[in-house]
C-alpha cells in the first residue's frame, strides 16, 4: 500500500477517526430494556450481559440515530468523499484519453526519439496523423507490435482519434513490456487543436 498518496493517506485518517468514535459510541452504550420482568443494565461493563440477555437486547434494541452521526461526523464524510474523489481522477482521466499532453509528446518525439504508434483504423490513419507515425490497428497491436518496434526501452506515444483508444493501447504496451508506452490524451483532436502538424496518408 502506497501511503505516499495524500487522497489514501487521507482516506485512512478518516477511517480510523470514524472507527474510533464508532468505538466510544458503543462502549458508552447502556442498554436500559426491561424484557420477561428482568431490568439489562450497563452493557459496558467488561463482563457484558448473558448470551441469553444478549439475543433479547440484540432483538429489541432501538437502533441508534444515523442522521445524528451524519451530522456529528460531517467533517469525516467529507474528507472520505474527497478523498475517493482524488483517487479516482487518474482513472477518469484515463477513461477520457491518457495522461501525455501534446507538448510532452512532442518533447519525446523531438528529445528522446519517441515511437508514434497510431492505433486508428487505416481509413482514420489516412485522413490525418502524426508525422513518422506507424499505423497498427488497435485490433493488431498485441501480435503486430513487437515486430514493428523492437527496442522496448524506447519512449511510445499512443494515438487514436480522442484517446479512449490510445488507453487500451497503452495498457497492451505495457503487458508486452513496453514500459516507456504513453497515451497521447485527447488524441489527435488534442494534437490539431495544439496547431501541431498534420500527415495525410
Amino acid at each position: 500500500m502506497n501511503l505516499s498518496n495524500p487522497a489514501l493517506f487521507l482516506l485512512i485518517l478518516a477511517g480510523i477517526a470514524v472507527a474510533t468514535k464508532e468505538s466510544a459510541y458503543f462502549r458508552d452504550w447502556h442498554c436500559s430494556l426491561v424484557m420477561n420482568g428482568l431490568r439489562a443494565e450497563g452493557c459496558h461493563h467488561p463482563g457484558g450481559p448473558s448470551r441469553g440477555m444478549a439475543s433479547k437486547i440484540d432483538r429489541f434494541a432501538i437502533p441508534r440515530n444515523d442522521v445524528k452521526f451524519i451530522i456529528d461526523n460531517w467533517y469525516l464524510i467529507l474528507i472520505a468523499v474527497a478523498s475517493g474523489v482524488m483517487l479516482l481522477l487518474p482513472a477518469l482521466r484515463g477513461a477520457s484519453g491518457g495522461s501525455l499532453s501534446a507538448a510532452a509528446a512532442v518533447h519525446l518525439i523531438n528529445r528522446e526519439k519517441a515511437v508514434v504508434i497510431d492505433v486508428c483504423e487505416p481509413e482514420e490513419f489516412a485522413a490525418g496523423h502524426v508525422n513518422g507515425a506507424k499505423n497498427l490497428p488497435l485490433s493488431q497491436l498485441e501480435d503486430k507490435l513487437p515486430t514493428t518496434v523492437k527496442n522496448k526501452q524506447l519512449p511510445m506515444v499512443l494515438v487514436c482519434a480522442s484517446g479512449a483508444r490510445a488507453v487500451r493501447a497503452e495498457a497492451t504496451a505495457k503487458k508486452l513490456g513496453y514500459e516507456k508506452a504513453q497515451a497521447l490524451a485527447g488524441g489527435m483532436k488534442a494534437w490539431r487543436d495544439a496547431g501541431l502538424p498534420v500527415e495525410k496518408a
